[in-house]
């Protein structure tokens, strides 16, 4: 089962964390596995590398782990990015609830 954490402070998405693997298929066909991984990726690029925002990533790839933070929690943005990750990865949840978990901390 893919588990993904959010962390936001009054609806301002700030950190995220995914780790696992979904188990809908194996290795090389698993589309949600291929859907949350190209999520991820596409939303960490997008924050990285377009709006140019400092952030702190770590990545597993053998456990399969990817813990991202923003440095800057104030970029509107930014947040905005994470929180579409959040709503397209409870979208598929919704489709696919065996294989995908979302959970929610808000801290201040």
């Amino acid at each position: 089962m893919i588990n993904a954490i959010f962390y936001n402070n009054n609806n301002f998405y700030y950190s995220f964390r995914v780790e696992g693997h979904s188990d809908y298929n194996i290795a090389g066909k698993d589309i949600v596995c291929a859907a949350v991984s190209s999520a991820v990726e596409m939303t960490i690029n997008a924050i990285k590398n377009v709006i140019g925002e400092k952030i702190n990533l770590e990545i597993d790839d053998i456990r399969a782990i990817v813990c991202f933070e923003l440095i800057n929690k104030d970029n509107e943005v930014a947040s905005l990015f994470i929180k579409s990750l959040c709503n397209h990865l409870v979208n598929i949840s919704e489709v696919y609830p065996d294989n995908i978990k979302i959970k929610f901390f808000e801290k201040e």
